[in-house]
């Protein structure tokens, strides 16, 4: 794996905010040696049906939104029946934090997770200096006196704040603010996302708002696994720098690289 020396050098020079996906997530629940839901599972879990597709349309290529179908079920059971089949589905109440949660707390002062688990706050529980926040309050700025693991989409352990669907992922002014400042001034990387599903793709959005047009130079380690030639090329296209890696595998990486330095 070529881990890019833009990424190295500012992670050395604690210049680069981590974006922390669900990639995580689904390697603490390949560890307990459970399968790992995707958005057509998860989304079928939450009532989704594949719509009737017309002759003379063509097949789409984009996965199911399984926000999309949570929004749907939260009308007629209630946002704690949704929440509780999420919980079910990803098995919260039984993972705990991998390597490479350590190994994130040790190398990236603000990690802005858009993940809904509590696996970053268990892994920073030995980690005193850590601040937690939550949807709706200050990002900040890196500190490294101070610091900081940033839930942009709220977490289960607060039910009414955490989002359901993306439209309610339209982040308060002030947060926009901070958002932008790092989008201008700090390196992005993001992790644990895969570019093929809609998570992403509500993230992308939402950060190219916040900017106001094309983000600047963003790298993405894709965790693994086949993905549509036409979806990678079209994220291409959008300007994103791609490599294939895990987040234990992208970690492990970084760690020995900085160490080698």
């Amino acid at each position: 794996m070529n881990l890019p020396v833009e990424i190295i050098n500012a992670v050395k020079q604690n210049n680069c905010v981590l974006f922390a996906g669900p990639g995580f997530a689904r390697e603490a629940i390949e560890a307990l040696g459970k399968a790992i839901p995707d958005d057509l599972s998860l989304a079928k879990a939450l009532g989704w049906k594949r719509p009737k597709r017309l002759l003379s349309t063509r097949k789409r290529r984009d996965a199911p939104d399984p926000s999309a179908a949570a929004q749907q079920l939260l009308q007629t059971d209630g946002r704690a029946a949704v929440l509780e089949i999420i919980r079910t589905e990803l098995s919260l109440d039984d993972i705990k934090p991998t390597e490479a949660h350590r190994i994130g707390l040790e190398h990236f002062p603000l990690i802005i997770s858009t993940a809904s688990d509590e696996l970053w706050v268990a892994a920073s529980m030995n980690e005193q200096s850590f601040v937690i926040r939550d949807r709706g309050d200050d990002i900040g700025d890196i500190d490294l006196e101070n610091p900081s693991i940033y839930h942009l989409w709220g977490r289960y352990s607060s039910v009414e704040q955490v989002t359901l669907d993306s439209g309610q992922k339209a982040l308060p002014a002030h947060v926009s603010k901070q958002l932008k400042n790092l989008l201008r001034r700090k390196v992005i990387f993001f992790v644990g996302y895969r570019p093929d599903e809609a998570h992403f793709e509500h993230l992308w959005q939402l950060l190219s708002q916040v900017y106001g047009g094309e983000l600047p130079r963003c790298h993405l380690a894709v965790a693994q696994g086949r993905i549509d030639d036409y979806l990678w090329q079209k994220w291409v296209w959008r300007g994103l720098l791609m490599f294939t890696a895990d987040p234990s595998e992208c970690f492990e990486v970084l760690k020995e690289r900085l160490q080698n330095a």
